[in-house]
Parts: C-alpha cells; sequence; structure tokens
C-alpha cells in the first residue's frame, strides 16, 4: 500500500510539473512526403506513356534514400541512361510475355514498382 501511495503521489507530481506549453508544428513539407515538386521532363513523359498508362508500373529513378535497402550504398543513375534501360526493360522483359500471354498475365506477375539506382559505389 505504502509503494502504491508513493507512486501515486509521484506520478501526480511528474504530470503537473510537465511542459504544458504546446510547440508549433512545422508547415514545412517533409522531403519525400509530398513535399517535393518538380516539373514533367522527356523521362517523366516516356515513363507515364509507356510504363504507367500501358502497364501500371511505378517507376522511380528520382534519387531517393528511403526507397533503398540501407545495407547498400548506391548512387542516383544518370538521367541519360535512364530512358534507354527503361527501353531495354520493356522491350526484353515486358514484351515477350506481352506477346505470348497477353497483358492479363504482365498485371498478375509483374511488380507494381520499379527502382532503378545507379551503379554501386565502392565503399573504402
Amino acid at each position: 500500500m505504502k509503494n502504491y501511495i508513493i507512486s501515486t503521489v509521484f506520478f501526480t507530481i511528474l504530470f503537473f510539473c510537465s511542459c504544458s506549453k504546446e510547440a508549433a508544428l512545422p508547415t514545412d513539407p517533409i522531403v519525400d512526403q509530398g513535399g517535393e515538386t518538380w516539373t514533367a521532363g522527356k523521362i517523366d513523359n516516356y515513363i507515364r506513356d509507356e510504363f504507367i498508362k500501358t502497364y501500371n508500373i511505378e517507376i522511380k529513378y528520382k534519387w531517393s534514400p528511403f526507397e533503398i535497402n540501407y545495407n547498400r550504398t548506391l548512387v542516383p543513375p544518370q538521367e541519360k541512361r535512364v530512358i534507354p534501360v527503361l527501353t531495354a526493360v520493356r522491350d526484353i522483359w515486358m514484351k515477350p510475355y506481352e506477346t505470348v500471354a497477353g497483358k492479363r498475365l504482365l498485371e498478375k506477375i509483374f511488380h507494381l514498382q520499379i527502382f532503378i539506382g545507379g551503379k554501386c559505389r565502392i565503399q573504402q
């Protein structure tokens, strides 16, 4: 009973001595949570037309450290190589399946999101 009373008094004092001032929340958008905006360029239009509209696959090529495994150290891809790589992915990997089995198979077995990273950075 004595421990109960001491605990109650301690938590009551702690409750009344706690900070009563509320800090205002920041109004700046958080990076990678809808805070960044950019105009759609040639790469974005290509991705929208060839992958999002056609196959409903999202392609992430803009650098975001939250999209990769933290055990890996990668660098962003070079923008001049994004479209050739995506064209190769579409022509070599996706088109044969689409030709043989149709788009229905693509919807079942393909990923909904593809992340493009650059080459590995050497860790020293």
